[in-house]
């Protein structure tokens, strides 16, 4: 037979992008359904969430008082952009 391995698509690249991004459109779904429309800047940064933090504020939805609460949890959870590394300096 042919000599084909096989492959968990969930540990590939394009199917944790897509996986990603899907995530991070539902959660922008449910943040304007509860609070109205976000910022485009807000936006943009849960678009540029690592998966984990996807996950993180996946557990927070319903835990978020008000866009305020949401715009915290952001500025806690700045995009790899961002990043604020011990000596200061962003990354």
């Amino acid at each position: 037979m042919l000599d084909l391995k096989i492959v968990d698509i969930r540990q590939t690249r394009f199917y944790q992008e897509v996986f990603q991004e899907g995530e991070a459109t539902v959660l922008i779904r449910l943040l304007t359904r509860r609070f109205g429309a976000l910022s485009e800047a807000g936006v943009a940064q849960i678009q540029a969430l690592s998966l984990a933090e996807l996950e993180s504020l996946a557990d927070m939805v319903m835990d978020l008082a008000d866009l305020a609460a949401l715009d915290v949890w952001l500025q806690a959870h700045p995009v790899a952009g961002d990043r604020v590394d011990e000596s200061g300096e962003a990354s």
